[in-house]
């Protein structure tokens, strides 16, 4: 009886953030079209948040403020707007009447509301939370490791509406064999799964230092393959260049001359300094030729490379809903003399890749679960390496840690927020692409349904992951009401741009019956939409 009261509490708490965000972000909007109105002496009869039948109501000046039963939209109605008559004494107020820049205004303030607030919350995030410190780690030599022995933790989030979210897998979980084989790596952890294709799998988890079964069936998909341009280096940052790891046998880089250990200092005249830009200049695929300056010890000279040219292709693919990560790396701060972790030989500088097989994030002090500790450690220079510290169950190993991450001012705020920002909206189109292009599975809509899921999700992830959420959230509303569909307010500008260039507005019949079909094409999309989801969800 108390579990099924604290299950309830915390329902009816997830419930409660979750119509409170989604609210904020619905008032905003609608707050912009009201403002924006009464800057350009529109009148607003209505402001209503929800819809149905009202819980209460108030009258403030010629405006009716209502807060109604369904928390799932909201209006305002200004004078004009539709095809009514405007009583004499109130057409200086009416919509139809004011200069075209003041009715696209109107309209607009509406999205840019939303925008607004997705950038206030993206740059509250590393304000409040500060951002991930940079670990002095050579990527070179920690790579080996994350590729080949390393522990492999659900990140992030696991996506509540596939098969390892429904089963019960939760963000950072450790997760060490699949179906009784022992997961050594992300790419092993990945190939694994494929390999089990649409049978039963069974997870070997590690949770608050407990291991436990969890079995789900992953779901089929098809999906392309995106179209490629690949070089056959693998290269990682060092001392701000760009330092080649490995080579392809046989690859375009290995034709030309290049060489594990050579340094790329620029492609096509373009300094490179990271991996991302190296891929990025790959993957444009216009030139059937790159020149590189490559430096070799002393010596610095160019090569020419032809990438290779691999087209898209459909292939299937077993969706689990688990990304998989490796642990927070985290940095000693300080190591108590005479304690376990001083005798072990850790000392202040070094990074701790792992303990016990655990996600540690948030605190400062291990305190030691067993009487062997195991950890992974890392000092530059050297490889990464296991220690075996006998400890006390119940007693600090004596190491103090770094925080995660550090504190920024505002104007480093401001730039990161706007860069999220940036990253959302590009990534929104780019998602867009991929699902015209079939390179993602068209199950990656989420529709009413789905998005509360995901909101509940990352609310249990904590704040922070809840303000991230409702950030793109905003921002997704503020690009979705810009597209031209009838019913949205992209529609709307374009019938008053219309109107602007034309001298005449569209024909109010015809408008009205535009709005109509788009908004029942609208109302079916939703429908189409939440069947995929509660099939998702229910498994049907």
């Amino acid at each position: 009886m108390e579990d099924l009261l604290l299950n309830i509490l915390e329902y009816g708490k997830l419930a409660i953030q979750i119509v409170v965000a989604f609210g904020i972000v619905i008032f905003l909007h609608e707050l912009g079209h009201f403002f924006m109105a009464k800057i350009v002496g529109v009148g607003a009869t209505e402001f209503a948040l929800g819809m149905g039948p009202t819980i209460f109501s108030f009258q403030w000046g010629e405006t009716l403020c209502k807060l109604c039963i369904f928390p799932i939209g909201g209006y305002v109605k200004l004078i004009g707007e539709e095809d009514e008559d405007v009583p004499l004494n109130l057409r200086h107020k009416s919509l139809r009447v004011k200069p075209t820049w003041a009715k696209i205004s109107v309209i607009f303030a509406g999205p840019f509301m939303n925008f607004v607030l997705a950038i206030i919350l993206l740059i509250g995030i590393p304000l409040i939370w500060g951002v991930s410190r940079t670990l002095p780690v050579e990527y070179d030599v920690l790579e080996p490791y994350i590729n080949k022995d390393s522990t492999v933790i659900a990140s992030y989030v696991v996506d509540p509406r596939k098969p390892a979210g429904k089963a019960g897998v939760k963000k950072d979980d450790t997760i060490l064999a699949v179906n009784g084989a022992e997961v050594k790596n992300i790419a092993q952890f990945d190939q694994l799964m494929q390999e089990n294709g649409g049978k039963k799998a069974t997870l070997t988890i590690k949770r608050d230092y407990k291991t436990e079964k969890i079995s789900f069936t992953p779901r089929k998909t098809r999906v392309r393959t995106p179209e490629q341009w690949l070089i056959g280096v693998a290269a990682a940052p060092d001392a701000q260049a760009l330092k080649v790891r490995d080579v392809t046998k046989d690859s375009p880089a290995q034709k030309a001359g290049i060489q594990p250990g050579d340094v790329l200092v620029s492609v096509d005249g373009d300094a490179l300094k990271d991996i991302t830009q190296l891929h990025t200049a790959i993957q444009q695929g216009k030139k059937a030729e790159h020149t590189f300056v490559v430096k070799r010890g002393k010596e610095t000279f160019t090569l020419k490379v032809a990438p290779e040219h691999i087209a898209g292709a459909m292939q299937i693919r077993w969706e689990n809903g688990i990304f998989a990560s490796i642990p927070t790396p985290r940095q000693v701060q300080a190591v108590a003399p005479g304690s376990p972790a001083a005798k072990a030989g850790i000392k202040a500088g070094d990074i701790i890749l792992d303990f016990d097989q655990q996600e540690f994030a948030n605190k400062k002090t291990y305190i030691a679960r067993e009487k062997k500790t195991d950890i992974t450690m890392y000092r530059r220079g050297d490889e990464p390496r296991e220690l075996a510290l006998t400890v006390k169950p119940g007693s600090d190993i004596g190491i103090t840690l770094f925080p995660v991450n550090r504190r920024v001012g505002m104007g480093e705020a401001v730039t990161l927020g706007v860069e999220s920002s940036g990253r959302l909206f590009t990534g929104f189109f780019k998602g867009i692409g991929q699902l015209i292009s079939r390179e993602v599975s068209t199950d990656e809509i989420a529709g009413p349904v789905g998005i509360m899921q995901y909101a509940s999700t990352f609310a249990r992830n904590g704040l922070r992951d809840f303000i991230s959420f409702f950030a793109f959230i905003s921002l997704c509303l503020a690009i979705i009401n810009l597209v031209p569909f009838p019913a949205l307010d992209g529609a709307h500008i374009v019938f008053f741009l219309w109107e602007g260039v034309t001298g005449r507005p569209l024909n109010p019949e015809r408008q009205n019956l535009i709005n109509y079909v788009g908004f029942c094409i609208l109302i079916g999309l939703i429908i189409v939409v939440t069947f995929r989801d509660l099939r998702l969800w229910l498994g049907f």
